[in-house]
């Protein structure tokens, strides 16, 4: 029997169904979310060698389209040679790359190393200067000493106990080794993931027009004209925005890291590099970055001079002032458009769902989501007669701006 879809209830009773469908499987999915997230959680397992491809390829794709069209821009001016020009861009931009990776690993690590060896040994001396302070305090005072500050100070008791737990290695390793073994095999996954992640981001690179039009030919095929249309409208939005901030917060933490290394150097203060580094790389995330590069750094500082750890703080503190009101303004321009109220709660929010990835991505993805719901807000004022503009709805008694003429649509 042929269904007729065109007949009222057959439709309604279509749409019902759907709905019912939805409704089961929604409450199935919150009744069994751990079943659900497991199951996700797997999926993503599998696809992360693609996921971690299509960061690096978002990430690489603004370099190799600079050479493709400044550096290599002269290749098929009489002949057309689209693949030429692509492949040198690509080998281009990922020897750049590499080569901008090496020299950071190859004037940071060592410097990190000896911060983190003359750390050490500051710390050592540090715990053998507080037991002779307490010692000669107790002395001094003619206090007896207690029993157990006796016994923690006691060499012989010291290396009593450093040669029980020498002894007891052994069952210790053994009794550690499942995570070990877990912890080395995770590992090995990520640098898999991550070498398979570089071939893929490769082909995305190289491929990429063919592949966003089968996208678009397969949202064109399973949606209507106008639908499709925006859903296409709201990808090159997503994608404008992603790489608007995602691309200048690097480079924004980029020039802060360097600039901090340099004022740094100049002011002489311990551990620099190793200092430059945190900053930098913690400037990444919106918002909270600042401090939570400035803290650790602030305390390393303070192990090897407490009044340069002081100054430190007043120089990051100017620093950050030049980034938020001169620098990331400049760079990152109105890729946002959200007040920092919505800022702090995007990162929040999407930290407690993805943890440190939501910090990176928590601003743009709300900042796209900000930027549809304020679109579609301003068409159902234009449709009911009301001003899309701001100002026009603050209250009168703040003195922002008195109507005295009804407000008329735009």
């Amino acid at each position: 029997m042929k269904i007729d879809w065109n007949k009222r209830y057959t439709t309604l009773t279509a749409y019902i169904c759907i709905i019912i469908t939805f409704a089961v499987v929604l409450v199935a999915a919150v009744m069994h979310l751990n079943v659900v997230w497991g199951a996700v959680k797997g999926i993503l397992s599998v696809l992360n060698p693609f996921i971690i491809g299509f960061c690096i390829a978002f990430l690489i794709n603004p370099l190799m389209m600079l050479f493709e069209g400044k550096v290599f821009g002269f290749i098929g001016k009489r002949k057309p040679r689209p693949k030429l020009k692509r492949v040198l861009s690509l080998i281009i931009a990922y020897i750049v790359v590499s080569i901008l990776i090496s020299l950071f690993v190859y004037m940071i690590v060592p410097q990190m190393v000896q911060s983190y060896d003359d750390l050490q040994s500051r710390l050592s001396g540090y715990v053998t200067g507080a037991q002779e302070f307490v010692t000669n305090f107790l002395d001094k005072d003619k206090t007896p000493i207690p029993e157990f500050i006796l016994k923690f100070m006691d060499l012989d008791t010291l290396n009593d106990s450093v040669n029980d737990f020498l002894k007891n290695f052994y069952k210790l390793f053994i009794d550690f080794s499942p995570y070990i073994i877990n912890f080395a095999t995770n590992i090995l996954n990520s640098l898999k993931n991550a070498l398979i992640g570089i071939i893929v981001s490769i082909y995305f690179l190289f491929s990429k027009e063919k592949l966003c039009a089968q996208v678009k030919k397969t949202v064109y095929a399973f949606f209507n004209g106008k639908r499709a249309s925006r859903m296409v409208r709201i990808t090159r939005k997503t994608k404008k925005t992603f790489e608007g901030f995602i691309i200048g917060k690097i480079i924004d933490s980029i020039i802060i890291g360097i600039l901090t290394f340099f004022v740094l150097m100049i002011f002489k203060m311990p551990y620099y590099p190793l200092v430059a580094v945190i900053v930098g790389v913690t400037n990444v995330i919106p918002f909270f970055g600042p401090f939570i590069g400035a803290i650790p750094s602030a305390i390393i500082i303070f192990i090897a001079d407490p009044v340069k750890s002081f100054w430190f703080i007043v120089i990051i503190f100017a620093i950050q002032q030049l980034d938020g009101n001169v620098i990331g303004p400049a760079i990152l321009g109105d890729s946002t458009d959200m007040s920092a109220l919505w800022v702090m709660f995007s990162i929040i929010f999407m930290s407690g769902v993805l943890g440190i990835t939501g910090m990176f991505i928590g601003v743009p993805i709300f900042a796209t989501l900000y930027a549809l719901f304020v679109e579609y807000a301003n068409k159902l004022l234009i449709a009911r007669g009301k001003s899309r503009k701001l100002f026009n709805y603050y209250p009168n008694r703040y003195g922002r701006i008195k109507r005295k003429q009804p407000v008329k649509a735009e």
